[in-house]
């Protein structure tokens, strides 16, 4: 964050005292006096040349006419360069007419440093959203939300990682409504769920194609690694599926003797019915499976 800074002879002393605060929270600061324009037909552009590093161009308002012509120039090429517009108003003399005043942000003396704090933090994430999108064109990667999920399902987890930076959503849906955690999950690639989870998504977010919780997707797959990473960060074991479905139901459907266990040891219900009017102990007893069936049947502490 690099600001140019244009005074007069008459507010030179402000223009110090400015600089003094933007230098404390390390911001460099051009200083560009404006009074030595006498020629009100000399273009202003031709005297000042900004770096190009400047982020930000702060006037301190004034009604000095060789200082306005170089407002009036740099209101309308900060406007075509997007960069920020400050005004400071010392002396309560805005003008109400003025055509230019509205391509500013104004700013008093009361309240100039605080902005300055809090346009430091938006502006550092801005930085940063804008370095990871060039950091994604230079991979080849395209910066929309399709190749974010394309990405997720190769288990690109660095480039994942450049995505969020950039800014973009780690509840992301594809077109059938299934979060980017679920995709992860179905993938089998734990480090991806886990960037995703820290990054905040929702671990019991339910998919739209089945209804189902990333722990009933990773509970159908078996997938023990999965289902303990998901329970770790407070997967809710007894979501129902639009199949009136559980986790558990699916792993004692299928006899799956380990993942039942470890979502039993969770606080899984088993007397929970699905759309069929069975629970996981009623699928242990009708396939026989006996160790299940005295896990079901086991007291909670």
């Amino acid at each position: 964050m690099t600001i140019a800074l244009f005074y007069t002879e008459k507010n030179a002393e402000i223009a110090r005292s400015l600089g003094a605060i933007m230098e404390k929270y390390d911001f460099p600061v051009h200083y560009f006096n404006t009074s030595g324009s006498q020629d009100s037909n000399e273009d202003p552009a031709v005297h000042i040349v900004l770096p190009s590093d400047i982020s930000h161009v702060l006037f301190i308002y004034s009604t000095d006419e060789a200082s306005r012509r170089y407002y009036y120039f740099y209101s309308g090429f900060c406007l075509g360069k997007g960069l920020r517009f400050l005004l400071l108003d010392t002396e309560n003399i805005k003008d109400k007419n003025d055509p230019f005043i509205h391509l500013g942000t104004m700013l008093t003396a009361d309240t100039f440093e605080e902005f300055i704090l809090s346009e430091k933090i938006r502006f550092g994430q801005e930085e940063k959203v804008r370095r990871a999108k060039e950091r994604l064109l230079e991979r080849g990667i395209s910066c929309f939300p399709e190749s974010f999920i394309t990405v997720v399902l190769s288990g690109d987890v660095s480039s994942a990682r450049i995505f969020l930076e950039a800014g973009f959503s780690s509840s992301l849906r594809d077109v059938r409504g299934v979060s980017i955690l679920s995709l992860a999950v179905r993938a089998q690639y734990p480090d991806m769920v886990r960037l995703l989870l820290d990054s905040g998504a929702n671990v019991n977010d339910i998919a739209l194609d089945r209804g189902y919780s990333p722990l009933m997707d990773a509970a159908q797959k078996s997938d023990e690694v999965m289902c303990r990473l998901l329970l770790e960060y407070g997967a809710n074991v007894n979501l129902i599926s639009k199949d009136e479905q559980t986790a558990l139901i699916l792993c004692a459907g299928r006899g799956d003797e380990k993942i039942s266990t470890l979502l039993f040891d969770h606080g899984a219900d088993p007397t929970v019915k699905d759309a069929l009017g069975m629970s996981a102990q009623g699928y242990a007893a009708l396939f026989k499976n006996e160790k299940l069936t005295e896990l079901f049947n086991t007291p909670r502490p």
